[in-house]
């Protein structure tokens, strides 16, 4: 019966949370009374309710986010000036995922100068992440373990080398689509690449093969690599030996 018990009462409080959250409006004057547990539980739905980005979009967000935040995932919301400054009193986040910014370089950098104990960081395919931002990033977030910035086009090897003299425990990085060269890349691995284990580079023009041969050689415990459609990468000759024993995927195209 005590096993049984235990099986259930999870259940449970999973199906009141979700009918709490399908059922939001009616209760939105009573939010920040809630348990930071269930408040942290809401925050986790975001992406499976559409209710919930239109309700949040409308300013309540402060309801639910609080200072003992630690997970806040907002890829789904376009993220505007207010709630960057909620984010910013999150002292003891860690893990912060966005994606549509509406709002201006000066706000995100106040607010990333805020997020000191921030570990992984997912911003993709912004115009506003510049080496500017990812100087104070670098700066600001000391502790990031991962950070995802594909897709953001104004990151050059100036970026590239404050993450590398500031992010001393980083271990994964996908600078997809950047202005990144050869030469950023090679700086980058010589300083961090013994604990890299995730290094993505896809749609970098300004990577050839000579850092495609860099990574292999100083990154000993990488475990995923990608550059695809690199197109200054021209070997498809691809040497892998026992320096790079624990990599489980790599991709890769050639311009031919």
């Amino acid at each position: 019966m005590e096993n049984l018990n235990k099986s259930i009462v999870p259940r449970l409080v999973t199906r009141c949370i979700d009918v709490l959250v399908f059922n939001i409006e009616l209760h939105k004057d009573q939010l920040k009374y809630l348990p930071v547990y269930i408040k942290n539980n809401i925050l986790k739905r975001i992406d499976h309710y559409s209710n919930l980005k239109s309700f949040f979009q409308n300013g309540y967000l402060r309801s639910i986010i609080h200072g003992q935040t630690k997970f806040i995932d907002l890829r789904s919301i376009a993220v505007c000036n207010d709630i960057l400054e909620i984010i910013s009193t999150c002292k003891e986040l860690n893990t912060l995922f966005l994606s549509q910014i509406n709002s201006d370089k000066q706000n995100l950098e106040n607010c990333f100068k805020k997020l000191s104990y921030l570990k992984n960081l997912e911003i993709r395919n912004c115009d506003l992440v510049t080496d500017d931002l990812i100087q104070v990033i670098a700066k600001d977030c000391p502790n990031l373990v991962q950070l995802n910035i594909g897709g953001c086009k104004n990151v050059s090897d100036l970026g590239l080398l404050e993450l590398c003299e500031s992010c001393k425990y980083l271990r994964a990085l996908d600078i997809s689509y950047s202005k990144v060269t050869t030469k950023g890349i090679k700086i980058f691995v010589y300083k961090l690449g013994f604990q890299l284990t995730d290094l993505r580079l896809n749609n970098c023009d300004g990577v050839t093969d000579e850092a495609i041969v860099a990574i292999f050689d100083l990154c000993p415990n990488l475990e995923m690599l990608l550059y695809n459609n690199c197109g200054n990468v021209k070997d498809d000759m691809i040497s892998i030996d026992k320096n790079n024993s624990n990599l489980k995927q790599i991709s890769w195209t050639i311009a031919w």
